[in-house]
């Protein structure tokens, strides 16, 4: 019982160590920067032809790549796009802040107008600088929110390799 429960644990053991997972390697044609993207990155990309995929990347073997379902041959990815994290996120709270900044702004403005007299001034110098900032805000989070790293095939070569990195 022993040897076969050492063998079964042997086994199991030795699966993950043998398994490999791919990375996709993009590598710089003029300065020969290297940079990595792991399975499961969320990536945009742009074919030669047809439509655009967006979702997370899986490399089944070294001359293809699945988006959510969509097989796609390396040769055909005319470019790839990626976005961090932290993009995403200073680009969703600049948006929400700005939007949010000038509607309330307007609201203000809109709100004093209906009323008359003295008090549109009252609203203009209120929310006149919430708009003005409101706006630029806005501006921003969605540039953050568009704006990701691109890499073009003109510029970057593409090959998929195995993880030799632990863990």
């Amino acid at each position: 019982m022993r040897k076969i429960s050492f063998a079964f644990l042997l086994f199991v053991l030795v699966i993950p160590v043998a398994a490999q997972n791919l990375n996709l390697k993009l590598k710089n044609k003029s300065s020969g920067k290297e940079s990595i993207l792991e399975e499961g990155k969320r990536v945009r990309i742009f074919p030669k032809e047809g439509y655009n995929f967006v979702g997370n990347i899986t490399l089944p073997d070294t001359t293809h790549i699945i988006i959510d379902g969509d097989t796609l041959l390396l040769s055909d990815i005319e470019k790839i796009r990626t976005k961090s994290l932290g993009s995403i996120i200073a680009g969703s709270v600049l948006t929400l802040v700005g939007t949010g900044s000038a509607g309330l702004g307007s609201l203000i403005i809109a709100s004093t107008f209906a009323k008359g007299g003295l008090v549109v001034l009252l609203g203009i110098i209120l929310g006149g600088p919430l708009i003005v900032v409101g706006v630029p805000l806005a501006i921003a989070g969605v540039l953050f929110l568009s704006i990701g790293k691109n890499y073009k095939r003109e510029k970057w070569n593409y090959k998929i390799v195995p993880n030799l990195s632990p863990g």
